[in-house]
């Protein structure tokens, strides 16, 4: 069977994106690694409780037990270094955040992890996700847009931003 396939079923076309994905890390250095308790204590002491940005407050009112109500969180790793983190939790609809590390923006990494968080909706069969994002993070807004998010709401500072897939 094909992935084309019409009777291929979703967790067999799980594993084929699965492979696509590790191929196109793979040829760019890149690791993609999902936060278990194994690892989330090293992460989070060593990378998401020291996020320092303007624009990813998330961890700034949280603590490492947040991780343990996420969905799916994972990391994104260029020669044992983070590159950028994603999650997908629920509070009272579904939510979508990511990071990248500032030196490794404008390299499709944003890219890699959203379309990575959509496709693991999909085969979640999670239908609905928003997100939240400042107004003046406009290399944030233009990603979104571009995968097709639409504004749903205004606050102050930011836009509530929603996708249905």
């Amino acid at each position: 069977m094909i992935p084309s396939s019409p009777n291929i079923t979703y967790e067999q076309q799980f594993c084929v994106i699965n492979v696509v994905y590790k191929f196109i890390l793979f040829n760019r250095a890149i690791v993609l690694t999902e936060i278990k308790n194994e690892n989330k204590e090293d992460i989070y002491s060593s990378f998401l409780s020291k996020i320092n940005n303007n624009h990813f407050r998330y961890y700034k009112n949280r603590t490492i037990e947040c991780l343990d109500r996420h969905i799916h969180s994972v990391v994104l790793y260029y020669e044992s270094n983070i590159v950028g983190y994603a999650h997908i939790d629920y509070e009272q609809y579904y939510w979508v955040g990511i990071y990248i590390n500032e030196e490794h923006r404008r390299n499709k990494n944003g890219t890699i992890l959203m379309l990575y968080l959509l496709n693991y909706c999909k085969f979640s069969n999670i239908k609905t996700v928003h997100l939240s994002v400042d107004k003046t993070n406009v290399g944030a807004i233009r990603l979104y847009k571009k995968l097709q998010f639409q504004v749903e709401s205004e606050r102050e500072s930011c836009y509530i931003m929603s996708l249905y897939i």
